[in-house]
């Protein structure tokens, strides 16, 4: 009986290949969505949560206020703090069962921790020696692989941290030092001078953990670690792990009434601060965006907004396949009634239909785990997901997608039988042609343009934002400038050779300037540094990319608008530095040139600096509010003179303009150059633009979803829109050629067919423009600068919608209006 079924609905598949291939199609793209984007989700949201007791996890991170120039208090949350503080707190709590600490490479400081911010790693073969420039380095308590279940590929991780100067690997970055061999107990060299022994390799992270770890090493031994005091211990990233599940906020406010006690001042650095612990559960860490934070963060929003776009589009997928169901349904009357004539039971029509949409949705599912096995690599590359392996999904997320489908295919198969019961055997065999479609279908049905018209427009405006960041004027002039890593083995003879080299390059033929610098626009090396008036005036963080040379200002093109630069033969500018506009106004100085002469203070150096010059602003960081930390507001800015003031300013970074039609041949000139003098370091460039605007990938990922989203929405609606008009048309094929031959034009026939769904598409206008106005404004709202929205951002999407539509059908208005109408005539259709 079943094959009887299943066979009659092959046939009705193989009879109508239009409509066939117009619900497989979309049912194909809405499982293939479904199938990636809800696993995905699910598993992304479930971040950290792969740890044992990970409900008993917690991050022993900051809240911290300041006094902002007398104004109200400005509160944020930090995720670093010095780690004797941690270690102190956490010994004195029965509820905390254990404690691990980390400190990673934005965070190290020389000569408290043994390696500084920029780190390079030797690695000898022979007498070969190959130098890696590494940024995702860190030092760990010996439990670190213990506290977490990161599992190891080499090694045994209740000891590789036991002792000083070992180091753990990441299974990539050990095939990039030793291929594919055991690299345990093999040396390697911090800085070609501090020896470090391999005693394990963990795997590759998974994509569901804030971490970003490729060396790990050993803190046994660092000092600064445990030192008491806010200045003398090393700052980092604190985790307890409590002897059973209690309450966060009440544990947060136990530990609170000793604060004081543990941080022993009410300032950090100087500036009067407020500070308190405040924890956080492990799966919210990735989710809560913090200052300086150097970790992985994602917007649990964005991923929520997944879970339900993915139920979404599946929907709007099953909405366009129970809409041409109902639409084809007038033509299989005749043989609906005459098999209830006959005597079949309600239950004969439900398994039929259950069998035609069961077949239906099953060859739709394998289509769409073929598109989704061709389309993985182009996914993760241009939308950044992965498609979960299916063994690490819990068995709730495995339950919700079979129980989705099942769901799905059950009501799809139900619902044309239902229609079906209503009509008595003699309405059937009358082939009425009219099939009233109920009133939620339309609803829908609107819905679905509603979602493809809101999400074009907020595509638009993700667009328009973007290229406003991507393009706006930062203060500078960036053409033309490429800059390249200096490099880290910085010996005795570093400063001649990097003076020789900048000599040489000065002679290549298109190479108009060259300067160096400890960072350059886009980089977040050094969050503020801390400047005064006076003695007794407060304090506040300004920007730098100090130190810098004399060439620094005129190869940027920044503004001098009152003093002078630097210059390399007056040895008074080794205590001089340069201010920003802005940062008179603050400092209290009555104008730039009033400023020019002034004396300002560098607490965190001890040291006195004078003012010779000031410059129009430019700006250091990205367009996000978070983006600053607390003490650094804006644009403003100073710099010094080299490394003079601040020891630490090493040059990292020389930028070089030149001239761009010559590229290819002035780089390969500076590479053999680089060789030349630095013959073991890696010449590694790139433009300053790219430097600039990688901060804002994550906004070209999320305009490259948004866009695939629009247009898997759009074409939904085009596809459900096609089908329908199509099958209007054979239905009103009689009505139609009466009125042509009465004189309806082009335009009338249209109407006839499109009647209904222009009032959708109108609806749904209406309805998108709150929805996209909420969506926007959600997004733009996270920008320091952003778009202003104009009437035009909301009109041209919702026109650009309508033409497609309208272009989807067209063909079929067409050849409808065209059509002869003696042949509609000839069939009772």
């Amino acid at each position: 009986m079943i094959f009887k079924y299943l066979k009659h609905a092959a046939r009705l598949l193989y009879r109508n290949p239009f409509f066939t291939f117009i619900n497989i199609a979309g049912l194909s793209v809405g499982f293939a969505v479904f199938i990636v984007l809800w696993p995905y989700a699910q598993f992304e949201l479930m971040s950290d949560q792969f740890h044992p007791h990970a409900e008993r996890i917690f991050r022993l991170s900051r809240h911290f206020e300041i006094d902002v120039e007398g104004k109200a208090p400005f509160a944020v949350n930090l995720p670093t703090q010095p780690c004797s503080v941690a270690k102190q707190a956490a010994s004195e709590f029965s509820e905390v069962e254990a404690l691990t600490r980390i400190v990673f490479q934005p965070d190290f400081q020389f000569p408290k921790t043994f390696c500084a911010e920029e780190v390079y790693v030797s690695v000898y073969e022979g007498d070969n020696k190959h130098n890696f420039r590494e940024k995702n380095t860190a030092l760990a308590d010996p439990n670190f692989f213990q506290f977490f279940s990161f599992p190891f590929v080499y090694g045994d991780p209740q000891t590789a941290l036991t002792k000083p100067r070992t180091v753990v690997l990441s299974e990539s970055i050990s095939r990039k030092y030793f291929g594919d061999r055991n690299p345990v107990e093999k040396i390697v060299y911090l800085y070609d001078s501090i020896p470090l022994t391999v005693t394990g390799v963990f795997k590759s992270l998974p994509n569901n953990t804030h971490f970003v770890l490729d060396i790990v090493i050993s803190d046994v031994g660092v000092d600064a670690m445990n030192i008491p005091g806010w200045d003398n211990s090393v700052h980092g990233y604190n985790y307890i792990r409590t002897s059973q599940v209690v309450d966060r906020l009440l544990l947060q406010a136990a530990m609170n009434k000793h604060i004081e006690r543990y941080y022993g001042c009410k300032q950090c650095n100087g500036i009067k601060a407020n500070q308190t612990f405040y924890l956080q559960t492990i799966p919210s860490v990735m989710f809560e965006i913090m200052p300086a934070n150097v970790l992985i963060t994602k917007s649990e929003l964005f991923l929520k907004m997944l879970c339900i776009l993915s139920f979404v589009i599946l929907g709007l997928a099953w909405i366009n396949y129970v809409s041409l169901s109902v639409n084809m349904l007038y033509r299989r009357f005749h043989e609906i009634g005459a098999r209830k004539v006959i005597g079949a039971s309600k239950s004969d029509f439900i398994l039929q239909f259950f069998m035609e949409s069961t077949l239906t949705n099953l060859i739709a599912i394998a289509l769409a785990l073929t598109i989704v096995q061709l389309a993985k690599g182009p996914a993760q590359q241009l939308f950044q997901f992965y498609v979960v392996d299916w063994a690490s999904l819990r068995p709730q997320t495995f339950a919700i997608m079979l129980f989705t489908i099942c769901f799905g295919i059950g009501i799809t198969g139900l619902y044309p039988s239902l229609i079906s019961f209503r009509k008595n055997p003699i309405e059937l065999l009358k082939r009425l042609h009219n099939v009233h479609k109920p009133s939620w279908i339309h609803a829908v049905v609107t819905f679905q343009f509603t979602a493809a018209i809101a999400l074009l427009i907020w595509t638009g405006a993700i667009y328009f934002q973007l290229d406003l960041l991507l393009t706006k004027n930062i203060g500078i002039d960036t053409n033309g400038i490429i800059t390249i890593q200096a490099p880290l083995e910085q010996k005795s003879d570093f400063e001649n050779k990097l003076t020789y080299f900048n000599q040489q390059a000065r002679q290549i033929s298109g190479v108009e300037n060259i300067a160096v610098s400890k960072s350059v626009i886009g980089d977040y090396a050094g969050f503020g540094i801390a400047v005064k008036r006076s003695a007794d005036s407060d304090q506040f963080g300004l920007n730098t990319n100090g130190g810098v040379d004399e060439n620094f200002v005129p190869l940027y093109n920044i503004q001098l608008i009152a003093g002078r630069n630097f210059a390399s033969n007056r040895p008074s500018d080794k205590k001089s530095i340069l201010l920003s506009k802005t940062a008179t106004e603050r400092l209290g100085f009555k104008s730039p040139a009033a400023a020019v002469g002034g004396m300002v203070l560098l607490p965190w150096q001890s040291k006195e600096a004078e003012v010779i010059g000031v410059y129009d602003e430019y700006y250091f960081r990205p367009f996000y509010l978070n983006a600053n930390p607390a003490r650094v507001k804006g644009p403003e800015s100073f710099l010094t003179y080299k490394n003079f003031l601040i020891p630490d300013s090493n040059p990292s970074k020389i930028s070089v303009r030149i001239q761009l039609d010559r590229v290819k041949s002035i780089t390969e000139q500076l590479n053999s150059l680089f060789k030349k003098v630095f013959p073991e370091e890696i010449f590694d460039w790139n433009f300053i633009d790219e430097n600039v605007n990688r901060h804002y990938m994550i906004e070209k990922v999320s305009r490259n979803q948004m866009v695939l989203f629009t247009l898997i929405a759009v074409g939904l609606g085009c596809l459900g829109l096609l089908g329908t008009v199509a099958n209007r048309a054979s239905e009103k094929n009689k009505e139609i050629g009466i009125r042509k031959i009465l004189g309806a034009k082009m335009y009338h026939i249209s109407s006839v067919l499109m009647n209904t769904s222009l009032k959708q598409i109108t609806v749904a206008t209406v309805m998108s423009l709150p929805l996209s106005y909420y969506l926007t404004q959600q997004y733009l709202q996270k920008f320091s600068e952003h778009i202003t929205l104009e009437w035009w951002h909301y009109v041209v999407p919702i026109c650009f919608m309508i033409v497609i539509l309208i272009a989807t059908v067209g063909s079929i208005l067409l050849k409808t209006a065209s059509s002869n109408p003696v042949d509609a005539l000839k069939h009772d259709s």
